[in-house]
């Protein structure tokens, strides 16, 4: 069969698209990445805001409109959160967070199946959102099949922080690790660019195994010392010097650490249960930057929870720019039903999170500009990610510190290349050029 698979949501939610498409292929199916005419169509949908949602809704529509024959398997967080909103005309099964293995026992039967058989809708593990009993032990898969450049190898999931704003705790289950020599199998097999270790809560790796993603990595530098590695979304609490020294030790470690801060204001920490506050958080990137002095240090802030006044915005915005973060990811803070923040009486109205957000977002530009012109002159070892196809000859790629960079010359894409860079070319949309 034709199966088209569409992603919605986070770098997990890639990687496991990714090793569905691996365990579909060798069955012989034949599987596409984007949403075309197809037999069946899986939709990997997410939860982590409202308009989220309301995009994996809508991308149910479009599969139905695509072809109305089809079989359609709506599977991840979304689904996981709210089976009913995706019972609707055209949708054949819904999987949760949880049964994504029987996915393929699905498609197995789908070739010979009566198309009266679904006029109903099937569920699976969806029946209970917040069920997190049995769901302990790492959910091995096939590895992620991609011609990527850069590979996603997923190492852990769930999360057992319970930030007061975040709903995917209750979606995911409990903090799970994959075993380590699994890691460094799919590792090795990785043969083109660049591997980036991701999970749910990538610095939890290893503390429900009695290990840690320190002895991770220091596995990855005996068993796998030549890859090129970069790191997920990072909490703060697991920067550390023993940390870090495992890091510097990697032969080819990407210096750049995206931390998640969310509010530089002490009391918003406090009410979203982030179990830090902004001197702790403001300590770790010091720490950082004395192990890799020009590292890029990347973070999300959220715009207007609900006890954020007008100055602690403020402070947010001072300690952003006292930290000099390389880049900030804006978002304006979403309601979740089923968190303690939608259960605050607070709220911050709509045009102010607006205006919020665009202040932010001057800011991030400014302090993205300065930290990129500080390398103007020098070379960077840049992996080729792409090639122009319209004729201008140019290349694009990223830094080991997450510098886009585009540049003409001949070159091939997965090949790393020391560029100078000569001239910034930044437009706040696109990104930046440096050719």
């Amino acid at each position: 069969m034709h199966i088209s698979l569409v992603n919605l949501g986070c770098k997990v939610n890639q990687y496991e698209l990714q090793a569905l498409n691996t365990a579909l292929t060798k069955k012989g199916h034949t599987v596409s990445g984007e949403m075309c005419y197809a037999d069946v169509y899986i939709l990997n949908t997410c939860a982590v805001t409202n308009e989220a949602e309301r995009k994996s809704r809508q991308f149910v529509t479009k599969a139905y409109k695509r072809n109305k024959d089809a079989k359609i398997i709506v599977m991840g967080c979304a689904s996981q959160n709210n089976v009913g909103a995706f019972a609707e005309k055209g949708v054949h099964y819904v999987v949760g967070s949880f049964e994504k293995a029987k996915i393929s026992e699905i498609i197995d039967g789908l070739g010979d199946a009566d198309v009266a058989e679904f006029q109903s809708v099937k569920s699976y593990g969806s029946a209970d959102a917040r069920d997190r009993a049995n769901h302990t032990v790492y959910e091995k898969t096939e590895y992620a099949s991609t011609d990527r450049t850069r590979q996603f190898i997923k190492i852990q999931d769930g999360c057992d922080n319970f930030c007061s704003y975040c709903i995917i705790p209750y979606l995911r289950g409990s903090s799970r690790s994959r075993e380590a020599g699994d890691v460094i199998d799919e590792i090795a097999s990785v043969t083109l660019g660049e591997v980036v270790l991701i999970g749910i809560n990538l610095s939890a790796y290893g503390k429900d195994t009695g290990t840690s993603l320190t002895a991770l990595l220091n596995q990855i530098r005996e068993k796998t010392p030549d890859v090129r590695l970069r790191l997920g979304s990072l909490e703060a609490n697991v920067v550390d010097d023993e940390f870090l020294c495992a890091l510097r030790s990697l032969k080819n470690f990407c210096p750049h650490f995206h931390l998640s801060l969310q509010s530089g204001d002490d009391g918003v920490l406090k009410d979203m249960n982030r179990r830090y506050d902004a001197q702790y958080f403001f300590e770790r990137v010091t720490l950082i930057r004395k192990y890799f002095a020009r590292a890029a240090i990347t973070t999300d802030i959220i715009v207007g929870f609900p006890t954020e006044s007008e100055e602690a915005f403020s402070s947010t915005l001072k300690f952003a720019e006292m930290t000099g973060f390389s880049d900030i990811h804006v978002f304006p803070y979403s309601a979740r039903n089923g968190t303690r923040a939608a259960e605050l009486k607070e709220r911050v109205s709509d045009s102010m999170i607006k205006e919020r957000v665009k202040r932010l977002t001057e800011l991030k530009l400014r302090l993205k500009k300065e930290y990129i012109k500080s390398f103007l002159g020098e070379t960077v070892e840049t992996l080729i990610e792409n090639i122009a196809d319209d004729g201008t000859g140019f290349a694009f790629g990223y830094s080991p510190n997450y510098i886009r960079v585009y540049a003409g010359g001949r070159f091939k894409v997965g090949g790393i290349y020391k560029i100078s860079l000569k001239e910034d070319f930044l437009d706040g949309a696109k990104g930046e050029k440096v050719c």
